[in-house]
């Protein structure tokens, strides 16, 4: 049970430790959309996590781990092996002390319930894998995985004790964080008014007014650039 995703993710690890080119440009990536769609406005939160799930799946493939997306599909996993229907969750962590490990959907929130492989995003970890059958967690499952009333959730100080013990099952690499949130010169964007634009340049009496809407700037009263 899980050997193909854990051997697949050692061959990630190994690969991003050998094309550092890949690392750096899926370090660069995911920088790019936590800092430019902020996550404090809500619609960016799911967008941001879908994004992050392409900018994994893409370097796990230039790594020679054959992925293909399926997170608008599937429920439990986000990045499916390309011939089989067995892959990885991926939980971007990259706010907050914890994440939602399993949306139960109305079913009754068992720790059972964890049944996939899971590959963690989280600053100064960067990616981490676990699986529900690995010794550690099996170990520790009645302490770190805690339901609720709709959702099975585990904290970031359980992932940093799991890999303070195993660290093979840690990729290093540099992940944004709040606290080091730059400068805005400009206001943080939203996939409805990216997407607004792209649709609306396409009919020019629209498009020309579209501007006075401004687009972006309903965010966190932003009229001059301002630090966080």
């Amino acid at each position: 049970m899980f050997e193909r995703e854990r051997h697949e993710f050692l061959v990630f690890r190994d690969g991003l430790a050998q094309q550092p080119v890949v690392r750096e440009q899926m370090e660069r990536a995911i920088e790019d959309v936590f800092w430019t769609y902020d996550t404090s406005i809500p619609e960016n939160r799911f967008i941001v996590g879908g994004v992050i799930e392409y900018v994994l799946g893409a370097a796990m493939r230039a790594c020679s781990v054959l992925v293909r997306h399926r997170g608008v599909l599937k429920m439990d996993e986000d990045l499916l092996f390309d011939d089989s229907e067995n892959g990885y969750s991926v939980k971007a962590i990259l706010k907050g002390t914890g994440t939602r490990l399993v949306n139960v959907m109305g079913a009754a929130p068992t720790r059972a319930r964890w049944h996939s492989a899971t590959i963690f995003l989280i600053p100064d970890l960067g990616l981490v894998y676990a699986d529900p059958a690995l010794e550690w967690w099996t170990s520790h499952l009645e302490e770190c995985i805690r339901p609720s009333s709709d959702a099975l959730t585990v904290s970031v100080r359980c992932i940093r004790a799991f890999v303070a013990e195993c660290p093979e099952w840690q990729a290093p690499c540099k992940l944004p964080q709040e606290s080091n949130r730059p400068a805005r010169t400009h206001p943080a964007r939203t996939a409805s008014g990216d997407i607004a634009a792209q649709v609306l340049m396409h009919y020019e009496t629209l498009f020309a007014a579209f501007a006075g809407l401004k687009p972006w700037e309903e965010s966190r009263n932003y009229l001059t650039p301002f630090h966080d």
